[in-house]
């Protein structure tokens, strides 16, 4: 089910980066097509060596990152480290568990590429080009005035 911009779960993704620098009418745009996942404590998102490419967002609870069964960090939901997507090289170089509850955004990387595109064409369309004055006239007058 399509995402509502204005719900808390939209306010949540309006944090991530660099979803928050979106046009408002292109988030509205894309929340349409993004869906929020919800799982149970224990839930892996990912291990180490997944290729998977998309982009995963923890919007509420909180997660380990784990690499060969060590501990390297653990991520809260709304923290800074949370606004970035959870392990973003490919192949992942940890792992993610769920500690409780938790909601999170899967996004493949197509989606923000297909974003970025039309906010380039929208950048370009709404640029405004002034016509050159014509100064052919001033540079006529100074020469028949000299």
């Amino acid at each position: 089910m399509a995402v509502d911009h204005n719900s808390e779960e939209g306010r949540g993704i309006r944090k991530c980066i660099p979803l928050n620098t979106i046009p408002e009418p292109h988030f509205e745009k894309l929340c349409k097509y993004l869906t929020v996942e919800k799982q149970a404590k224990g839930y892996q998102l990912f291990e180490r060596g997944d290729k998977t490419d998309d982009l995963i967002y923890l919007l509420t609870g909180e997660v380990t990152l784990k690499s060969n069964g060590i501990k390297i960090e653990t991520i809260a939901a709304g923290s800074e480290l949370a606004k970035f997507a959870l392990a973003h090289q490919i192949p992942r170089k940890i792992g993610a568990v769920a500690n409780n509850p938790i909601s999170f955004l899967r996004m493949p990387p197509k989606v923000m590429a297909k974003l970025q595109e039309s906010r380039s064409t929208t950048n370009y369309n709404q640029m405004l080009i002034e016509p050159e004055e014509d100064t052919s006239v001033d540079w006529m007058t100074r020469l028949l005035k000299s």
